[in-house]
C-alpha cells in the first residue's frame, strides 16, 4: 500500500441523536461496541503514513466528546491528513456554548457534509424524525459560512426527493451559504424501510433538470460516469483506496456493505501495509465483470457498475449495476454532459461513489 493513499471513513461512535428509518449503517450501530480513544490514537499511530483523507460519518460524531480530541490529536501529529465531518446539521447546536469544541473543529476540520434531505422544513424534520433537524442544519450551514469552512449539502436521492421542486430549493439553499450540492443515492439496506430508491428514469431527468440550471462537478459513480459523459470517467474506490471503520473498530472495504462477509479486519491489531493480500480486497481489485457486460461499449470504464449497489440488489457481484441502462433496453449512452471540474475539490470526491453539484 502506498503511502499517503487512503480515505477512510469512521464511525467514532455508534451514537446518533435522529432516527432516520433509511439509515444505512442503524443495525450496524446498534449492536455495536465503541473503542476508546487510546485504541484509535494508536492505529493512527501505526497507519497515520498511509492515510490521506479522514470523513466522520456513520453516527453522529460530535456526541461524543472523545472526538473532539481526536480530531485535534490528528491534527496536530498527522498534520498531512485532511479530515471531513458529515453531521445531520447538528454540530453546530452541540459546540455554539463549548469554546474548546469549537475551537477543535475551526482548527482541526477541513470540510463539512450537512445532511438536508428537503428544502422544506416539515418534510426534512420528518424525514429525520427530529423536529429540529431542519434548524440545525441551517444553523450548521450559517456556521460553516461564517468560518469559512467548505461545506457541502448533502441530500438522499431517493425517488421522493428528486424531483426539480425539491432540488429547486436544496440549490437555493446551496445558493445562500455557498455550498456544494451532493447528492448520494438512496440504497435500501433494510427490505423493510418503506422509502423507495431512486428510479433509473428520475436520476435521468433529475441530471437533465440540474444541466440546464446548474453546474455538474463530478460524477464520482462508475456507471453514471459511464452513461452520462464521454470524457469524464471515475472508477469505483470501494476496498481499493477507500475503506470504514466502524464505531467497534472493524474495517470493511464500502460504506454500505457493512457484513460480516466483507469484514477485514479490526483496528486493534490492524496494518494498512498488508492490506492487499487480504482475501476480501481481491473482490474489489478484480471484481467479476457480469456476462451481460461483456459486449458493452462501455464495459471498459463501467466494469459493471458500482460495487456496493450490485450486491445490496442482487446479494452477489455476479449481476450488473441495477441502474444499468441495458436493463432497461435503453442504448448505454444516454447524455453526454459537460462536467465543470475546474477549480473543484472535495474529500468525498472518488471516496465513494456519489455525485456532485454547484448551484
Amino acid at each position: 500500500m502506498n503511502k499517503k493513499s487512503l480515505s477512510l471513513g469512521i464511525g467514532f461512535t455508534s451514537n446518533c441523536n435522529m432516527k432516520c428509518s433509511f439509515c444505512y449503517s442503524k443495525n450496524n450501530r446498534n449492536n455495536s461496541s465503541e473503542c476508546s480513544y487510546t485504541t484509535w490514537t494508536s492505529f493512527f499511530e501505526k497507519n497515520g503514513d498511509f492515510i490521506k483523507n479522514i470523513n466522520y460519518g456513520t453516527g453522529e460524531n460530535p456526541t461524543h466528546d472523545d472526538w473532539f480530541l481526536l480530531i485535534t490529536q490528528i491534527r496536530e501529529h498527522h498534520p498531512h491528513i485532511k479530515q471531513a465531518l458529515t453531521t445531520n446539521g447538528s454540530l453546530y447546536n452541540i459546540i455554539k456554548s463549548d469554546n474548546l469544541k469549537n475551537r477543535a473543529v475551526i482548527d482541526s476540520i477541513d470540510e463539512i457534509d450537512i445532511s438536508l434531505d428537503w428544502g422544506e422544513k416539515d418534510k426534512h424534520n420528518e424525514y429525520r424524525e427530529n423536529i429540529y433537524a431542519f434548524d440545525w442544519a441551517l444553523e450548521t450551514l450559517d456556521y460553516c459560512k461564517n468560518n469559512n469552512i467548505k461545506a457541502t449539502i448533502v441530500t438522499l436521492g431517493t425517488d421522493e426527493t428528486l424531483v426539480s421542486e425539491n432540488m429547486k430549493k436544496i440549490f437555493m439553499l446551496a445558493e445562500m451559504y455557498n455550498t456544494y450540492v451532493r447528492i448520494n443515492l438512496y440504497r435500501p439496506v433494510d427490505k423493510l424501510n418503506q422509502i423507495k430508491p431512486a428510479s433509473l428514469e428520475k436520476v435521468i431527468n433529475i441530471f437533465d433538470w440540474i444541466y440546464k440550471n446548474h453546474n455538474i462537478l463530478s460524477i464520482s459513480d462508475s456507471l453514471f460516469s459511464s452513461i452520462f459523459s464521454d470524457s469524464f470517467s471515475s472508477k469505483d474506490p470501494s476496498g481499493i483506496t477507500s475503506f470504514r471503520i466502524t464505531s467497534d473498530g472493524n474495517i470493511y472495504p464500502s460504506t454500505y456493505l457493512l457484513y460480516k462477509d466483507f469484514l477485514i479486519g479490526n483496528i486493534f491489531d490492524f496494518d494498512f501495509k498488508n492490506i492487499t493480500t487480504h482475501n476480501v480486497i481481491k473482490l474489489f481489485t478484480m471484481p467479476i465483470i457480469p456476462k451481460t457486460c461483456i459486449e458493452c461499449s462501455l464495459v471498459d470504464r463501467c466494469r459493471g457498475g458500482v460495487l456496493d449497489r450490485r450486491y445490496i440488489w442482487f446479494k452477489d457481484f455476479l449481476e450488473s449495476d441495477p441502474y444499468c441502462p441495458r436493463r432497461y433496453g435503453v442504448n448505454e449512452n444516454i447524455r453526454n454532459y459537460r462536467i465543470d471540474s475546474a477549480g473543484f475539490s472535495s474529500i468525498h470526491d472518488e471516496y465513494l461513489p456519489t455525485l456532485f453539484f454547484k448551484f
